[in-house]
């Protein structure tokens, strides 16, 4: 019924996209004390999942209690899924198909997929998908289209398509030599989540930031000068 996540501290991830290539990410439940991962019938209700899990002993046991569980199938009922278990337990969802988990091999999202945290980041994994958005944009990982957003709405980070096509804009727009933070900050905020984004781009200068010999700070704002709104 359930299947417990082992080697968490070191827990790699395979993506796989629209064109077959691939990106090896850290899981989202990487560093998680307890993950537990557990398979979604086609048609069962988050009610239904839930249950099955505070059913399981291994959920609730004494001095080791689940603190994530791990959706390995992508049914789409994580963010009911994680209501029902309150806040002390994280859920984490393909946003579309896992390949067969074979022994030996990494948990592995086809399609253009990724995973889906419902929850608050913790540390680990805002530095994991920061460098995730770095390395799907040197690789040209292709993902799965998002439903078209209304107009206005900002870009949410599980819109990874879009997110990365903001990154791509913010690193494309760089002059030969020139780093214009005023246009990186005005293209990432588009964002839901523009300090992800930034850690991004940070982690795809560091290549490159021998090359900067100016960097643009400040724009004019009728007769005043204002400063780049990058994050600390």
């Amino acid at each position: 019924m359930a299947q417990r996540l082992r080697d968490c501290a070191e827990a790699i991830s395979r993506l796989i996209d629209t064109n077959g290539r691939h990106i090896d990410i850290t899981a989202p439940w990487a560093g998680d004390h307890h993950p537990l991962g557990i398979r979604a019938a086609e048609g069962e209700s988050a009610t239904q999942v839930a249950a099955r899990i505070h059913a399981d002993p291994a959920f609730r046991r004494a001095g080791d209690p689940v603190d994530s569980i791990v959706l390995l199938s992508g049914t789409g009922i994580g963010a009911d899924l994680a209501r029902q278990l309150g806040d002390t337990v994280r859920v984490y969802e393909p946003s579309t198909a896992l390949d067969d988990l074979a022994a030996g091999t990494p948990v592995t999202v086809t399609g253009g997929g990724h995973w889906v945290i419902h929850g608050e980041l913790t540390r680990t994994q805002h530095l994991a998908v920061t460098l995730e958005l770095a390395r799907a944009l040197r690789a040209d990982f292709r993902y799965a289209a998002s439903a078209p957003r209304a107009d206005g709405a900002p870009v949410r980070v599980d819109d990874r398509a879009a997110t990365v096509t903001l990154l791509g804009n913010a690193w494309n727009d760089r002059a030969d030599g020139i780093l214009d933070l005023v246009e990186a900050s005005r293209i990432l905020s588009y964002s839901e989540r523009p300090g992800l984004l930034w850690g991004a781009l940070m982690e795809l200068l560091r290549d490159r930031i021998t090359t900067v010999h100016t960097v643009v700070d400040m724009h004019r704002d009728g007769d005043r000068w204002r400063v780049a709104e990058v994050p600390p």
